[in-house]
């Protein structure tokens, strides 16, 4: 009886020395999942940000009050009753004025090139860095699932043997 116990008392410690090996790789999967995801989010949110910044490379002092104005006119379209706006409206109409009177002797802006643009922004690859492609994100996701599945499988076959043993001491006993 006391061999059973003992065989019993082992089998639970194992049991539950493998369910916590369990959850620690399971929080550690999930942990690596949230990286990847803010990595992802960040580097989403970069490439955003580059895009802009060479989109408003070319902008020059119409084109911004023209935005200013589009942007005046969803927030006058809100049924919100009172709207702060942290410069005077009439400067932004007066020179808005002043740009169209003047249309014709402005001469356009000049298109930058992409080497011209990346010296006043840098490189893309330097800011964000190597982004994984789906494929790449894919096979890292399926390597760790397999890496888990084999983990999980040596654990089962771990508790069989020591139910297995559980069994027979019982058996045995009796």
């Amino acid at each position: 009886e006391r061999r059973s116990k003992i065989l019993v008392a082992e089998g639970e410690k194992t049991a539950r020395i493998l369910q916590a090996e369990g959850l620690r790789q399971a929080f550690i999967l999930e942990a690596e999942g949230k990286r990847l995801a803010r990595i992802l989010e960040a580097q989403g949110e970069a490439q955003a940000l580059r895009l802009l910044a060479m989109g408003a490379a070319t902008l020059d002092r119409k084109a911004i009050s023209i935005r200013t104005l589009d942007t005046l006119v969803k927030l006058g379209s809100t049924p919100s009753t009172k709207i702060v706006l942290p410069f005077e409206i009439s400067s932004l109409i007066h020179n808005i004025a002043g740009y169209v009177s003047k249309a014709k002797e402005v001469p356009a802006v000049k298109e930058m090139t992409l080497e011209e643009l990346e010296k006043h922004i840098g490189k893309i690859d330097e800011a964000l860095g190597k982004i994984p492609k789906p494929e790449e994100l894919e096979a890292k996701i399926k390597e760790r699932g397999a890496t888990a599945a084999e983990e999980e499988a040596k654990i089962k076959e771990e508790l069989k043997g020591l139910l297995s043993k559980v069994t027979k001491e019982k058996e045995r006993k009796e």
